[in-house]
């Protein structure tokens, strides 16, 4: 019951609200009576506003509220009423009861209906009717509807104005009873009866020295076979009474009969006429009737010369009045057509040949039953003698019909076996073979046969007992439930055990049964091996299952069992296997639901799950299967379950363990790939795997690849789980794993996604929102929305800190805002994301305008804990090159935790044993090694085999380098150039060596003037002496120049400049060594420069003393160590690929000097100008 007050200071204001009952879920099953809203109604639109509750809710008696001109929601289910009613105490007579018995809960106030007490007792009706001249005091009442809460008897008096009389004072009840009456010419007195309800009538009368004619209208009936109108003349203020009325008329019209029943005052026959009134006026008084009630008497089954009874007389009775009950029938014993004995003992009548509803014949007529015919049936207790030989081969249809007689009747069947002989038909099905009452407990084998049902409306079977099991038979035809809370293809309700039977082109329409399945309707015990075929079509209002409707019993109900048919429920829950538990089924560990896979269509109006609809009790799904579209059209939906409900359920009693969703999934509020969602109570997701899209079609929706919503504190576990598929939502958040969980707790750990997130909202990787802790988890689907988070959205709280470990997102097609948005409170732990834009040493991106260093994300709340020398954001080679993995696994911390390994893109999941490590690459002078293309550092999988390159450094016309050795310092192995990590990091070390190569002789130069481009060359080595050189034209014409000098150095690079015009004078150069150059220490290589440099001065001059010219060919520049020679370019670039910070700092210093000497130089030319 509910109250609510009245006026502006008690009114209810809503924007879209609803008017004593908001957002309630399954309003359909929610019951509102007796209550009210008298306070004012505010909403823009009054579409999903109701005046006591809003849309959906239909279970809405004797409620009403204040009008307001506006239509609302619930106005087919509640009543408006005017403001004077809550006032007068109209509102709190009809709540409280009305003209029926009273409950005592509502009393009127000052102003409105409060709840009654001492102080306010239960309202009652009094009318009150007055006409003529005279005075009606007491007790508060006035001409018209009075309503009235007395505490005690209240006395009324009616006194006659002067010169009248009192004609009739009359109090009677709501039944017609009359309480008191009387007239006269004084005053009277009478006390009202506290607790009744009551129609007072006061007629005064002027005096007068008349006489007046009374008639009594028979109105179509007869006394003593005459009809008449009795016509008496009498004085003024005579009794009614002294008349005699005439005894009572007979009335029959076209063979009905019918029976006086008093005589009124009013031709409407409304108002009874009172012969305690005194006659004032010519009166009529008019006959009333009713027409007479038939019963008959049908025996129900016993045909001539079944030595059965005569059938009892019929009767004609009247309103009031009581049945006579005949002689109980008899039905001697007989043999039917198949030999098969049967004996009858009768149980009593009723009004139904079939079902048991007995007549009491100690109650009178009601008035509903006035002129009609009724019939009463003899039920009879019916036993067919039936051989066990017949019982071992049935092939008679009416052999069924026996059964089920038998089985009404007692007969059990406990520890007999029924064999099916040949498929049979049954054509119009009309009742089962058992009950709860009387269940059948033997053993019924199908032999593989199939029984089809044409046009029925119950199953072969009502009730299995515990000791009952159907085994080995298929069903098909169509079938209508009719009357049953239950309804199953085979059975309506199983206590037993189910195995290995079908349903194959099997029709059902289940109505307004609240359990419906294709085998079976309820299940209190066991169904294994069971299957319904893809042209089969299971639907109905309320809980549909496409193989159980509704499931009642711990350990493991459902097993091994299969749905290719549509499953349809128009208005509550739909699943593939099972629709939904049985409310108040007390808590039962260890219960599952094994190896059952769905196929089919799920269309549910509430909910919708691949292999069941809801979940409100410890139940356990495991290695269940669904590859069929699942839908809801107003609720949640999942690929497994559709939703999970249920108060204080511990850890574990919970789980959806190894199942599989491939279907599309789509709902309107909550959907999953594996569960829409969890209201309450604690829930275990492990192993599990979503392949199918999923989608969420409302404003409303929140979507997740395993799970849609976690709507509280609960704890909830999600492990080891794989979605693969699209996640799309219209709503607000959509996510990879989990949609959304509305407050902190529970644990996401070693899941991945690398399905796309689509979201009008937030999308996210994993989390929709935070949990305690995410760890081992990653993300590689493209996520698209208005913002999106590569783990999660909104962390945490300050107070209940979010740790996010060992996670990463990756998509080199999309970039992320970060890792999460709401940094308040997190631990952020060896975590990291894409992004082109890379981060340098030690700053931190968790947004992508939060870019900072650890100390400013300290601030914020962010804790970096450990040693976590690497950037969040970082690039596409860190993800595909096995350096995110390592991170992940452990660094450099050894040995690592064995969770990662790297994938063909990115990190992945490990078997244990493929840990991914660090090689550190390290070549001496002569050449380069490389692993992967890395010749610095390189990540590779322990276990995996991989080759080393090398690539020694070019060489001279005399000498080479060639790899000297490949050493491994570390876990792991090296034959030859393939290498094999352990569990651990090693370093790789290449050694290279010089060899001599000697030169093939050239050709004698031919003299020629032309002048050309000297020749390249390398050079070096130490002498006095003359030398000539000759180089080769760059346009493919030989060019001489001549020269002496003395030139001393070492060096090793490549000259490149052009010679001077011959002029038919040579140069000699002693000893033009040429070496192919190694790699040497910095500081010997600028050594080398500088001396090159000064050999290089000496030969000019040289050259120059004997007339030739300087621009012949040069000695090289650069020179290294005794085993090898570089140019300076060389050493330039070995230095900056080496040093990147030293480049970096060179180019700042190159700019800052070019911009300062351009200063320089435009401040001189303002100053010059």
């Amino acid at each position: 019951m509910l109250q609510y007050g009245k006026g502006k200071e008690h009114c209810l204001r809503s924007k879209g609200g609803r008017g004593l009952i908001g957002v309630q879920e399954n309003p359909e099953k929610i019951k509102v009576n007796d209550s009210y809203n008298a306070g004012i109604i505010e909403a823009p639109s009054t579409v999903n506003v109701g005046g006591i509750a809003g849309t959906n809710f239909k279970n809405i008696t004797n409620c009403y509220y204040l009008a307001s001109g506006k239509s609302f929601a619930d106005a087919a289910y509640s009543k408006a009423m005017k403001l004077e009613d809550f006032e007068s105490g109209r509102a709190a007579y009809l709540m409280d009861g009305g003209t029926g018995v009273h409950s005592n809960v509502w009393g009127q106030g000052i102003e409105h209906p409060v709840f009654a007490d001492e102080t306010h007792p239960s309202v009652y009706e009094i009318s009150l009717s007055v006409t003529g001249a005279g005075i009606v005091s007491g007790a508060g009442l006035k001409d018209g509807v009075n309503y009235k809460s007395f505490k005690g008897e209240q006395t009324i008096e009616v006194k006659p104005s002067e010169n009248h009389i009192i004609s009739l004072f009359e109090v009677v009840d709501t039944a017609g009873k009359v309480l008191y009456s009387g007239s006269g010419k004084e005053s009277l007195h009478y006390q009202l009866p506290s607790g009744k309800s009551m129609n007072i009538r006061v007629a005064f009368s002027e005096k007068a020295n008349k006489k007046f004619t009374v008639t009594f209208d028979f109105r179509g009936g007869k006394i003593d076979n005459q009809e008449m109108l009795k016509k008496t003349e009498i004085s003024f203020g005579t009794k009614a009474l002294d008349l005699k009325p005439p005894k009572n008329p007979i009335k029959e019209i076209e063979g009905k009969q019918y029976a006086f029943v008093g005589w009124y005052m009013d031709t409407e026959l409304n108002t009874a006429f009172n012969f305690e009134t005194l006659i004032t006026e010519n009166t009529t008084i008019y006959a009333k009737y009713k027409e007479k009630t038939t019963i008959r008497f049908n025996l129900n089954g016993p045909k001539a010369g079944d030595g059965a009874s005569t059938t009892p007389p019929e009767q004609k009775l009247i309103i009031g009045d009581k049945v006579t009950k005949p002689e109980n029938p008899t039905w001697g014993p007989a043999k039917d057509q198949k030999d098969i004995e049967q004996s009858h003992v009768f149980l009593g009548w009723s009004t139904d040949p079939v079902r048991w509803m007995e007549w009491n014949f100690n109650e009178p007529l009601k008035e509903e039953e006035e002129g009609k015919t009724i019939t009463l049936y003899a039920h009879w207790k019916t036993t067919y003698n039936i051989e066990d030989e017949k019982l071992k081969d049935i092939t008679d249809v009416g052999l069924f019909e026996k059964l089920a007689e038998n089985v009404r009747n007692g007969e059990s069947y406990l520890g007999k076996k029924l064999n099916l002989g040949e498929n049979i038909t049954l054509d119009g099905w009309t009742r089962s073979i058992g009950s709860q009452s009387c269940p059948f407990e033997g053993r019924f084998d199908g032999n593989g046969h199939t029984i089809t049902v044409k046009d029925g409306n119950m199953p072969l079977f009502g009730y299995i007992g515990q000791n009952g099991s159907l085994n080995n038979v298929t069903v098909s035809g169509n079938m209508r439930a009719k009357d049953t809370d239950t309804f199953g293809g085979l059975v309506n309700t199983n206590n037993g055990v189910i195995k290995s039977c079908h349903a194959k082109n099997l029709i059902i329409d289940g109505d307004n049964a609240k359990a419906v399945g294709g085998i079976a309707g309820q299940t209190i015990g066991y169904l294994k091996d069971c299957t319904v075929d893809g042209s089969s079509r299971i639907s109905g209002q309320n809980a549909v299952g496409g193989v159980v409707g509704i499931i009642s019993i711990g350990g493991v109900p459902v097993s091994n069992c299969k749905n290719a048919g549509e499953v349809i429920s128009e208005n509550g829950i739909a699943g593939g296997i099972i629709g939904f538990n049985k409310e108040g089924w007390d808590n039962q560990e260890g219960t599952q639901i094994q190896n059952s896979i769905n196929s089919g269509k799920i269309q549910g109006a509430q909910q919708a799950g691949g292999i069941m609809g809801i979940i409100t009790v410890p139940l356990t799904l495991d290695n269940c299967e669904n590859t069929g579209s699942i839908s809801s059209e107003h609720g949640d939906s999942g690929g497994i379950v559709g939703f999970y409900r249920g108060k204080n359920l511990t850890p574990g009693q919970r789980s959806i363990l190894s199942c599989e969703n491939s279907g599309e999934v789509t709902g309107y509020n909550n959907v999953g790939g594996i569960t829409g969602g969890i209201h309450e109570g604690h829930i275990l997701i492990d192993h599990c795997k979503n392949n199918g899209k999923i989608v969420g079609n409302s404003s409303a929706s929140v979507v997740g690849g395993m799970l849609g919503i976690a709507e509280d504190k609960r704890l909830v576990t999600i492990s080891e789980c794989i979605n693969m598929g699209e996640v799309v939502s219209t709503g607000s958040y959509a996510a990879g794993i989990l949609g959304r969980k509305v407050d902190i707790g529970g644990k996401i750990s070693k899941c991945s996604n690398t399905g796309a997130v689509t979201c009008n909202g937030t999308a996210c990787g994993i989390a929709g929102v935070g949990l305690e802790k995410i760890e081992n988890s990653y993300s590689v689907g493209k996520l698209t929305g208005s913002t999106a988070y590569g783990i999660c959205s909104s962390y945490g709280r300050a107070d209940t800190p979010t740790t996010i470990e060992n996670c990463y997102w990756y998509n080199k097609d999309s970039k992320v805002d970060g890792l999460c948005n709401d940094v308040t409170g997190v631990t952020l732990k060896n975590s990291y994301y894409y992004s082109p834009e890379i981060v340098g040493s030690r700053t931190f991106g968790l947004l992508g305008a939060l870019m900072g260093t650890e100390e400013a994300l300290s601030e914020k709340g962010v804790s970096l804990s450990g040693d976590n020398p690497e950037p969040v954001a970082q690039s596409k080679k860190a993800f595909t090159g096995g350096k995110i993995a390592y991170l992940l696994d452990g660094g450099n911390q050894i040995p690592h935790k064995n969770v990662w390994t790297q994938g063909d893109e990115y990190p992945v999941f490990g078997k244990g044993n493929d840990s991914v490590y660090k090689v550190t690459i390290s070549s001496k002078p002569g050449g380069v090694a490389a692993i992967k293309g890395e010749t610095n550092t390189a990540y590779v999988a322990q276990g995996k085999q991989v080759e080393v390159s090398v690539t020694p450094d070019s060489a001279t016309e005399t000498a080479k380098y060639e790899l000297d050795s490949l050493t491994l310092e570390g876990k792991g192995t090296l034959s030859g150039s393939s290498l094999t990590l352990a569990d651990g990091n090693a370093m790789l070390t290449a050694n290279f060596k010089l060899a001599e190569v000697k030169p093939e002789p050239k050709p004698e130069p031919k003299p020629d003037n032309k002048s050309g481009k000297g020749g390249h060359g390398k050079g070096s080595g130490n002498g006095n002496g003359n030398g000539t050189g000759d180089g080769n034209d760059d346009f493919g014409t030989a060019g001489e120049g001549g020269g002496t000098g003395d030139g001393i150095g070492t060096g090793s690079d490549s000259g490149n400049h052009e010679g001077a015009h011959g002029n038919g004078d040579k140069t000699t150069v002693t000893n033009p060594t040429s070496i192919a150059g190694g790699e040497g220490k910095m500081a010997d290589t600028l050594l080398g420069a500088e001396q090159g440099e000064k050999n290089q001065v000496e030969v000019e001059e040289t050259i120059k003393a004997s007339g030739g010219s300087t621009e012949g060919g040069h000695f090289g520049d650069g020179a290294t160590n005794e085993k090898a020679s570089l140019t300076i370019f060389q050493i330039v670039k070995k230095t900056a690929q080496e040093n990147p910070w030293i480049t970096t700092f060179i180019v700042v210093m190159i700019i800052t000097i070019l911009v300062g000497g351009a200063v320089s130089r435009y401040k001189k030319y303002r100053k010059e100008n």
